[in-house]
């Protein structure tokens, strides 16, 4: 990579990280709110329980998308040809930081799904109470356990590593270590292993999606007539968002080849692909920041939720305005729940 390709590599990262920055923003005030009205339904609503998991660890990614993001633009006035790690501290911090967001996502990505089925069984079996808080509670904490192991084990295999390297800063070096890769010993193979399971943790999870997609539209009918629709909408909300977060580069990849189409560039560039990944990592953090805004455009008793605490807090006249905003936003028809209707609101 040449210098010319260098300074660009850096401007594009630096410029990409003020939008991702201003949307980790908006998502800390969504979920700062979100989590108190699902901390409020979840007593009468076990499903809650799930989203409120989900709420917490979409919270990390944020704060640390965030801090991270900030730090980054702090750093590049001093860094401004850095393209690597500055130094020690900047290598604990980016892979604390890379780890947490994956497991967090992870995790709430296969929440989301066991909550597809258990929808399913639910509905099959509607004369049984398959939603319950202590159900809900115990499958959250085998999952939070299972996914957060792993991950402080691939992180603790990744940072053995790197400490094995010879460290240069602002230096990107990927042939040292794939050069020490090339010695097969413990670390090598615990790292190798973490990282295919990493990758088949990501990559089944279009099939069990793909599956509750169908099955769901299947029983679709079943669901309205047993009175569980909302539920089904919740779950089929999450489902699309997290088919869109694991799959934003494919997303981005779209208009970022007809643009280079467009302008008569020849294949598919370096720059181009880093102008990619630089989409999907905004477009990751806007999708985990509107998800207390789908949740709340397909829950009643999130929106009644909601309107209490605007109520209580803002009065009628701003929660109103609220509403207003988030059907402009999302499109979502006039709620016909009476309870809803005289006070007023949605988001991720």
């Amino acid at each position: 990579m040449n210098q010319l390709n260098m300074s660009t590599v850096i401007k594009v990262q630096h410029i990409s990280r003020y939008p991702n920055l201003l949307i980790s923003i908006f998502g800390l005030v969504t979920n700062f709110f979100h989590f108190f009205i699902v901390l409020k339904t979840m007593k009468t609503n076990p499903i809650f329980k799930f989203l409120m998991v989900i709420c917490v660890f979409d919270c990390i990614f944020i704060i640390t998308t965030a801090t991270l993001e900030l730090v980054d633009i702090i750093n590049y006035i001093d860094h401004k040809l850095c393209i690597g790690f500055k130094n020690y501290a900047d290598v604990y911090w980016n892979i604390i930081e890379r780890y947490v967001n994956r497991c967090v996502m992870a995790t709430g990505s296969w929440i989301t799904i066991i909550m597809g089925f258990l929808q399913i069984v639910a509905i099959k079996n509607h004369q049984k109470p398959i939603w319950n808080q202590k159900r809900s509670t115990r499958i959250s904490l085998v999952t939070i356990v299972v996914f957060f192991v792993f991950f402080l084990i691939e992180a603790t295999f990744q940072l053995i590593l790197f400490f094995q390297i010879p460290f240069q800063s602002c230096l990107h070096d990927q042939n040292s270590r794939l050069a020490r890769l090339e010695i097969m010993d413990w670390i090598t193979v615990g790292v190798i292993v973490t990282e295919r399971l990493e990758d088949m943790i990501y990559g089944i999870k279009i099939v069990p999606i793909i599956v509750l997609f169908i099955w769901l539209r299947v029983i679709r009918k079943k669901a309205v007539e047993f009175g569980k629709l909302e539920n089904f909408k919740i779950i089929n909300s999450l489902l699309w968002a997290s088919l869109f977060y694991d799959y934003s580069y494919l997303v981005m990849l779209v208009p970022v080849a007809i643009f280079s189409g467009l302008t008569g560039t020849v294949g598919f560039s370096k720059e181009d692909e880093l102008l990619t990944s630089q989409l999907a990592i905004i477009m990751e953090t806007f999708i985990v920041s509107i998800r207390p805004l789908l949740i709340m455009s397909k829950s009643t008793d999130y929106q009644a939720a909601l309107n209490s605490f605007f109520s209580l807090s803002f009065g009628p006249v701003g929660f109103q305005m609220v509403l207003i905003m988030s059907c402009f936003v999302f499109q979502v028809a006039p709620v016909r729940n009476k309870a809803i209707m005289t006070s007023g609101t949605p988001r991720a």
